[in-house]
């Protein structure tokens, strides 16, 4: 089973989320916010549509948006405004210091293969239309410029866990830790 946590932090159901949102929009990273993620997560065992549209109810349309890297760590820092994370990533990994001021805690955006994220370089994050427009808050990303025609976010979660090998295991660690964790 895949049980969802509260609003902030991170958790394996999350992680799967934004894995589906990436692969949807073909994009370097994703977003995916932790309130779009409804329902009491995923039982184990096959899993009817009607089970993922519980945990993503929404309907709301995926999309591309181009940024830098610069523009991505603005994002991981509004998404840190609590001071522990309230959204899930794909596609990095952030180390974040939760005593530094607003807008500064993040300490380090990795990609997979282990290189920094570059603030000048152009980089594409998949999320969904709500977050998009600004939903949440994420007002930044609004005036970026964003491809459509990805799919229902529903319908990308469906597809991602088809092609999965079976069972499907989620990633289980956290993918923006506070300094001092691994």
């Amino acid at each position: 089973p895949l049980p969802k946590a509260g609003e902030n932090g991170q958790f394996p159901l999350g992680n799967l989320v934004a894995d589906a949102v990436r692969n949807a929009a073909r994009a370097d990273f994703s977003l995916m916010n932790n309130g779009g993620i409804r329902g009491a997560g995923l039982p184990a065992g096959d899993l009817t549509y009607a089970q993922l549209f519980e945990i993503s109810p929404f309907q709301n349309n995926v999309v591309r948006v181009s940024l830098t890297g610069a523009q991505m760590r603005q994002v991981i820092e509004y998404g840190l405004k609590s001071g522990s994370p309230s959204i899930h990533v794909s596609g990095l990994t952030v180390r974040y210091d939760p005593a530094r001021p607003l807008g500064r805690r993040v300490v380090q955006m990795r990609l997979p293969n282990g290189r920094s994220v570059s603030d000048k370089a152009r980089y594409t994050l998949g999320t969904l239309d709500f977050l998009q427009l600004g939903g949440d808050g994420f007002s930044m990303l609004t005036p970026l410029p964003v491809e459509l025609g990805f799919g229902v976010d529903v319908d990308g979660l469906l597809a991602y866990f088809q092609r999965l090998p079976q069972p499907i295991e989620a990633p289980e660690a956290p993918r923006i830790v506070p300094v001092g964790k691994h």
